[in-house]
């Protein structure tokens, strides 16, 4: 399938006939591109693609990036693909053939009864019959081959032989001195001049007429005898190494001295080997299936030659200095060309020196203006005029002496623009002008002036792109990248419209009439810094010509881009630096920015570059249709390569789980611009690009058992891609412990497993848990009566054992709330909870005279007094000092005085003894309070705020003399909104205003 794919898709046209050779396009392969030997004898190309080149030490398979190596040690001499696929090997030791990636070396056919053949017969040529069968030419005669053997032929005696042709139902046979014509009834012999010493190394028919070629030189059979090429060029008078006829019918030649291209009989080009190593001593010549030439030497490998699409103009024509700056038209014919040491006119082909580097003000001629016969010469250190031969230096040209001149034109108003890096000048009526910063120039450093159709005049800086008018300078494109952007080239593809180069190699500008638009490399635009860009002759294609290469686009893409219509542009690349845009030719190519980096003359472009002049043929650039052949070579396991044969699946060993596959595309017209892309069904989930396209391989480690199907496909040069996916299966077999049976065994017994170690540590948990909750329940009973303990030395006071504030900040709110449901009840209406603050009266004598000690000692009394005289359900609090706060429990309001009046008792008639031993009495006032304060409204008044009216009771009765107590209750103005401003004015106001009314012990 492929290769018939392959077949149909033979488009190519041969080399161009109208080229010289230097202007083709070639590459050359040898020892250090892997060649296995520098003589290449035979050429050909099998149905698949692959170039076989034979070569004095066995044949070499080649798929543009590497060669394959077989019959070591043989010179392969001959070379013949049969209609089924297979290759037949001529060498100088027998014959061979190869089929489904293997060699198979022949013997002698015995079955034939042939007793003349030895088994190693030095065959130098092979011919298909009419009628299908094989024959070889050797030094012991015509053999007749098959994949059997192979054994003396009939139909010749056995003389030495060199070449074969099957012409018009003819066998025609090349030897020393003869050249036998053989058909079925009889072997005619017809000598060749110069008798027996004279060796027929070749036939070929061309222009109906067999052609020999000979150790005499070139001759041809008409009219019964043998006569020299037309005209008969000493040239092909030489002994005659090889020839061949490509498919545009050009006739090529290889003799000692190089190599004739004849045309209809005439020789239209020889190519000396002196000048070109590339056709030195050609031994075998042969064009591919693409139209490339491919000439194999004695001693530098083998060269291909394609079109390509340029022409170039260097040393070969005339040029001593080859880096070229500048190009502009000769008003009376020609090119002026620019170097890096002076001026030539290019006329006709080839160069002439018109002035030399020293006669200008730089050597380097950087910019050319031709004026109607006066070349105007812009120098890295100033302009000269070139008139009528002579030099003329105008003394108005003066201040430009010493500046860097960028660019030169004439505008329509016959004004000169000269760009500089210092500034613009206008020369005019014998005068210059200046324009710098002052005029709207951002930047001095001028390189390009450029004047549209409408007579506007364009100025590239390094800053920018400005538009003079009327003697200023104006930006443009401030919106956009152009602002600061160093612009190189500039062209104007229809009115009113502009695409601008900059420096920057990833984008170009278009302005389409309205606004600018930025198109960049990631919407097509190749990495380029343009340094011309011109329409061709239709008008269809913007040329675009910079330091990496030559591309063309097509003018729609670029403005539907623009326009938002389309999201990417394809463009034709046409010469690359190093080959490396696909489908371009390998060139150098293109100097500067400024003006005369580039010219058009309505059909070729032509371009200075570091090696001298370029020009291509815009209508006459085509590309590569031929559809590649993708191929699956070879596949490695066992770290060996092993051959992949296509259509027969292979199993791998369980062991091999590292692979590595190499494969091809089979195109040579720009190896380096083919693509490829894999995937390895079974494993990789998308297509695959290679990294590196001269190394094409695919590696995998540690695949998994399975199946897989390695797919890869391939496009030429010009980007054709194979339709057509190649496809190799494979598969990875499995070890014992990765089989179904085995995997499904050690799952039951790794499921027993579990189960048993389910059970076991079922048992071990349950144990575990009742130890931890035997524990957990003793550390929790242990950590409850801790935090009681906590709680209660939180609650207590440390040094009366009372309860303390915190107790009752906690207790009290519980308290209140049940005592609240318990009034609910009729005869609970007029229970009340008393709060009592008792204070040691003199207490701060005490304790100055007896000391602190003595004074805590007498407060731990007093605290028991007091706990001692209170009933089940009271509490007594350290407040703090010498202060207690005595909450009773309920009882009613008719008993409050009386229990405060006992407590005060208790107090002050009981004795205590002191740490020295002295006993001694004190006395106590007590301030109290009643909870609920009002007693149809419990909430009138919080128990904190009744506490703070206990204390100001117990400060009143202070005041009083000390030795009493006071209880406070509403009065009959009391009013509890105004409660706490009430008490900031005092107890005495409150009782004035009769708000509060006192109980007191008198």
């Amino acid at each position: 399938m492929i290769a018939t794919l392959f077949l149909l898709s033979f488009a190519a046209n041969a080399l161009n006939t109208g080229k010289r050779f230097q202007d083709y396009a070639s590459d050359t392969w040898s020892l250090d591109q892997g060649l296995p030997q520098i003589t290449v004898l035979s050429i050909t190309q099998d149905r698949t693609g692959y170039i076989w080149l034979g070569t004095q030490d066995g044949v070499a398979r080649f798929d543009g990036s590497v060669f394959q190596d077989y019959l070591p040690g043989y010179w392969v001499q001959t070379l013949k693909v049969a209609d089924d696929g297979t290759l037949w090997i001529g060498t100088n030791k027998g014959i061979a053939y190869y089929r489904d990636e293997e060699t198979h070396q022949l013997a002698v056919d015995t079955r034939n009864g042939d007793n003349h053949v030895t088994s190693s017969p030095d065959v130098r040529a092979m011919q298909f019959t009419s009628d299908g069968r094989l024959l070889a030419a050797s030094d012991q005669g015509l053999l007749q081959v098959t994949t059997r053997g192979f054994h003396h032929s009939s139909l010749l005696p056995a003389v030495p032989l060199f070449s074969l042709l099957n012409w018009h139902g003819s066998l025609w046979a090349g030897g020393a001195g003869n050249v036998y014509v053989i058909t079925p009834d009889q072997v005619r012999t017809i000598p060749v001049p110069g008798g027996p010493s004279t060796v027929i190394t070749n036939l070929v028919s061309y222009d109906d007429t067999v052609w020999a070629g000979t150790s005499s030189g070139l001759f041809r059979y008409v009219h019964d005898r043998w006569q020299r090429s037309k005209d008969d060029p000493p040239e092909l008078q030489l002994a005659i190494n090889t020839f061949y006829v490509d498919s545009d019918d050009n006739f090529w030649i290889a003799t000692s001295e190089g190599l004739a291209r004849l045309h209809h009989g005439q020789m239209t080009a020889f190519v000396n080997s002196h000048d070109y190593q590339s056709v030195a001593q050609v031994e075998s010549i042969y064009e591919d299936h693409e139209g490339s030439l491919w000439l194999g030497t004695r001693a530098s490998g083998v060269t291909r030659l394609w079109n390509g699409y340029t022409r170039r103009y260097s040393r070969h024509q005339g040029l001593r200095d080859t880096l070229v700056w500048s190009l502009a038209p000769d008003w009376h014919g020609g090119l002026w060309v620019g170097t890096a040491n002076g001026v030539y006119l290019l006329h006709d082909g080839e160069f002439h020196a018109v002035l030399p580097g020293r006669a200008l003000p730089g050597p380097s001629a950087y910019t050319l203006f031709d004026q109607q016969g006066t070349l105007w010469v812009g120098t890295p250190s100033g302009v000269l005029l070139y008139r009528g031969g002579r030099i003329v230096t105008p003394p108005v040209l003066a201040p430009l002496k010493g500046r860097a001149i960028e660019g030169i034109l004439q505008t329509r108003d016959g004004a000169v623009w000269i760009a500089t890096l210092g500034g613009l000048f206008r020369f005019q009526n014998n005068a210059l002008t200046a324009f710098g910063v002052k005029d709207g120039l951002k930047d001095l450093r001028c390189r390009l002036l450029f004047e549209t159709r409408d007579g506007r005049l364009l100025v590239g800086t390094l800053s920018g792109l400005f538009e003079f008018d009327h003697g200023r300078l104006t930006q443009l494109a401030t919106g956009t990248g152009l602002r600061n952007a160093f612009v190189t080239a500039i062209a104007e593809p229809r009115d009113d419209e502009l695409v601008v180069g900059t420096f920057s190699e990833k984008r170009l500008y278009l302005f389409d009439g309205a606004s600018w638009h930025e198109l960049s490399h990631d919407q097509g635009v190749p990495l380029n810094t343009p340094t011309f860009m011109s329409m061709d002759g239709r008008q269809d294609w913007l040329w675009v010509a910079g330091i990496r290469g030559i591309y063309r686009a097509r003018l729609t893409d670029l403005e539907k881009l623009a326009a938002g219509q389309s999201t990417g542009i394809s463009t034709q690349r046409i010469l690359s630096e190093r080959g490396q845009w696909s489908g371009s030719a390998q060139g150098l190519c293109c100097n500067g920015a400024g003006n005369a980096r580039g010219y058009f003359d309505g059909v070729r472009l032509w371009l200075p570059t570091r090696d001298g002049v370029v020009s291509v043929n815009t209508q006459n650039v085509h590309r590569n249709e031929v559809i590649p052949a993708a191929v699956i070579e070879m596949l490695k396991y066992d770290n060996q390569w092993h051959a992949v044969v296509p259509h027969q699946p292979v199993t791998l060993p369980a062991r091999n789980r590292d692979i590595a596959i190499r494969f091809s595309a089979l195109s040579f017209q720009n190896p380096r611009s083919v693509r490829l892309i894999y995937r390895l069904v079974g494993y990789d989930t998308a297509w695959r690009s290679l990294d590196n396209n001269a190394i094409r391989i695919a590696s995998y480690t540690n695949l998994p058992p399975g199946h897989y199907v390695f797919e890869v496909r391939g496009s030429n040069n010009a980007g054709v891609w194979n339709p057509a996916t190649t496809r190799f299966a494979f598969s990875i077999g499995r070890y014992f412990y990765e089989t179904w049976w085995f995997r499904t065994g050690a799952v039951l017994v790794l499921a027993w497993l579990v189960y048993l170690i389910y059970r076991w540590r079922v048992r071990l948990l349950r144990a575990q848990r009742a130890y931890l909750e035997q524990v957990v329940a003793e550390r929790t009973e242990a950590l409850q009566s801790l935090n009681r303990q906590l709680e209660e030395a939180s609650q207590t006071d440390p040094l009366t054992g009372l309860k303390n504030r915190r107790y009752l900040g906690q207790q009290l709110p519980k308290d209140i709330s049940h005592f609240r449901r318990e009034l609910e009840r009729p005869e609970n209406r007029d229970h009340v909870i008393v709060f009592a603050v008792v204070d040691l009266d003199r207490f701060k004598e005490l304790n100055d005279s007896a000391g602190h000690f003595a004074g805590d000692e007498l407060l731990k009394q007093v605290g028991n007094v007091l706990v001692a005289s209170m009933r089940f359900g009271h509490y007594v609090v350290r407040w703090g000092g010498e202060e207690f706060l005595i909450v009773f429990r309920p009882m009613p309001r008719t008993e409050s005085a009386r229990v405060i009046a006992r407590i005060h008792s208790a107090v002050g008639n009981t004795p205590y003894t002191l740490p020295n031993g002295d006993r001694i009495n004190i006395t106590c006032s007590i301030g109290f309070t009643e909870f609920p304060f009002v007693r149809d409204n419990p909430d009138a008044v919080g128990w904190e705020t009744l506490v703070n009216l206990a204390d100001n009771a117990l400060y009143a009765a202070k005041a009083a003399g000390r030795n009493c107590w006071l209880g406070l209750r509403p009065g009959q103005h009391f009013n509890a909104d105004s409660l706490r401003e009430d008490i900031l004015k005092g107890l005495d106001a409150m009782l004035d205003a009769d708000k509060l009314v006192l109980i007191n012990s008198t």
